[in-house]
């Protein structure tokens, strides 16, 4: 317990150094799209969006509202069709690695949500259910940024967030946007 206890405070007191950069917000907007075949009927494909706004307290340290849209469909002829929307919305803490100066800008990002998630499945028996869980949620990524100008990036990010309470569930809701990213 301690040792989290140091490493949270040495996060911390790193976050809160001041900086020019500090004082700002920024705001950013991605996408990603995959589509995977399997045979000439079955597939899968998923389309994934997210927009944040977040403040800036340091160079290193952002305050982070966001909202991720993820839609996930799979078709396997004959046996079963699935469909799964997530909705998140989490405020989470953006720690960056190295500051502003650079124009490269690895960070890691950690927060809480809410998980709203409507499923549905039908089998080749024609059975169906549908599924609605409404939960909160744990939110994990890391990302990087690089910066065209001193206000305008490009952004890669990889996020997951947590489903049923269970830690292993991370794994199965990881995924990719890019955008872009600017300050005002």
């Amino acid at each position: 317990m301690l040792k989290y206890l140091v490493l949270f405070l040495s996060v911390f007191l790193i976050s809160i150094q001041t900086s020019a950069y500090a004082d700002h917000w920024e705001s950013s907007i991605g996408f990603n799209f995959n589509h995977s075949t399997y045979d000439s009927a079955s597939y899968s494909w998923e389309r994934r969006y997210g927009v944040s706004l977040g403040y800036n307290f340091t160079d290193l340290s952002t305050l982070e509202l966001a909202y991720e849209n993820t839609f996930t469909v799979s078709h396997i002829s004959g046996i079963e069709d699935s469909s799964f929307l997530d909705r998140v919305v989490s405020v989470d803490w953006v720690q960056n690695i190295l500051g502003r100066d650079y124009a490269f800008q690895p960070y890691l990002k950690g927060g809480l949500g809410q998980l709203v998630r409507d499923a549905t499945s039908s089998n080749s028996l024609g059975q169906s259910t549908d599924t609605k869980q409404d939960q909160l949620t744990v939110v994990a990524g890391l990302g990087l940024r690089y910066y065209f100008t001193r206000t305008f990036a490009i952004r890669c990010e990889y996020t997951s967030y947590l489903t049923g309470g269970k830690i292993s569930s991370f794994k199965d809701n990881f995924g990719a946007k890019f955008g872009i990213s600017w300050m005002f």
